[in-house]
């Protein structure tokens, strides 16, 4: 096949290394003047090499950077485990509000979304005791309408526990608020406004229940400390002792939705 020089040509391979068999991407690029390795998530193990490169070399690059390339390739398969076991599917394990909940999805495509709970039960012969908990989620069985649904029902969730949970602490520490706001913000867990409007994000539910009062007392302390003063953080401690532990949950945590 005919290639112009400024084209890069990609050619699929697999080769062994330690007995063991993988594919990586071979790439002559007119740029390269030497030969690169990376690794990607998407993409795998890629080889650049200059586009007059003797591909009879291949080999002698596998020879001598091995131990990098098995190394690489380890972490790569551990990281793709890693993301599998953090994508929602049946059977998915959920924290919700500190319980322990086994997710199962029914496909019932002709029924509008929703989510149950259901306790499973264990019989004895004197009586029955609750053995866990389940959410099924009615959807038309793709991962994409299951998370939508849960979402829905996660929402509700925690517009019931901030209201009833930040009424209670707002009461302890003898302030006030106005209104509460459920949110889904990627980078923010909290805020409160100059009118004591507090917004509250509604993953954290799925966090450890300390850490998510720890965020309602944040946000309450605000109400009369619109800073991060030492008066604000003395009121947020008094109430929170463990404050600056509990923060490092908040730390870049992985969710299934």
């Amino acid at each position: 096949m005919f290639h112009r020089k400024s084209e890069k040509i990609v050619s699929s391979r697999t080769s062994t290394l330690n007995g063991k068999n993988f594919s990586y991407k071979l790439i002559q690029s007119p740029n390269a003047r030497t030969v690169r390795l990376k690794v990607g998530m998407h993409s795998g193990l890629e080889i650049i090499v200059p586009r007059r490169f003797h591909l009879d070399h291949v080999e002698e690059i596998f020879a001598e950077h091995e131990q990098w390339i098995i190394k690489q390739i380890g972490k790569l398969e551990n990281r793709k485990k890693l993301r599998e076991q953090r994508q929602l599917q049946d059977g998915s394990m959920l924290t919700v509000l500190g319980f322990h909940c086994k997710i199962k999805i029914i496909e019932n495509p002709r029924k509008k979304p929703s989510v149950k709970k259901v306790q499973k039960l264990l019989f004895t012969e004197e009586n029955a005791i609750v053995d866990g908990m389940e959410l099924h989620v009615s959807c038309d069985g793709t991962i994409r309408q299951a998370k939508e649904a849960l979402e829905d029902y996660l929402r509700t969730v925690a517009e019931k526990y901030f209201l009833k949970r930040t009424t209670d602490l707002a009461e302890q520490m003898g302030v006030t608020f106005n209104n509460i706001t459920i949110r889904g913000q990627k980078t923010r867990w909290g805020s409160c406004t100059r009118e004591k409007n507090l917004n509250f994000n509604w993953r954290l539910i799925l966090l450890p229940l300390e850490v998510a009062e720890s965020v309602i007392i944040h946000e309450l302390a605000h109400t009369i400390h619109m800073n991060h003063s030492k008066s604000f953080y003395g009121l947020v401690e008094r109430f929170c002792p463990d404050y600056r532990k509990l923060q490092k949950h908040l730390h870049n945590p992985q969710f299934l939705v």
